[in-house]
């Protein structure tokens, strides 16, 4: 079983383990506060933009030690 402290608030779908100490607004799985959830969700809803640029930038990097070999 899980103890949840007073004032604490749940989001839908959070997955809570262990016990919630910290009065706060909690989302995730597992779960964190809020404001730090709204940031890894931003990050993962964006994060194959970030792949596709990593391996552009790769490329890039690539080429231009290809050069420095000549």
């Amino acid at each position: 079983h899980a103890k949840i402290t007073d004032g604490v608030m749940v989001a839908a779908k959070t997955g809570i383990h262990g016990h919630v100490k910290k009065k706060g607004i909690i989302a995730g799985i597992p779960y964190q506060d809020l404001s730090s959830w709204k940031k890894s969700y931003a990050i993962f809803k964006n994060l194959e933009k970030y792949i596709e640029r990593i391996k552009q930038l790769e490329k890039i990097i690539k080429k231009y030690e290809m050069e420095e070999d000549k």
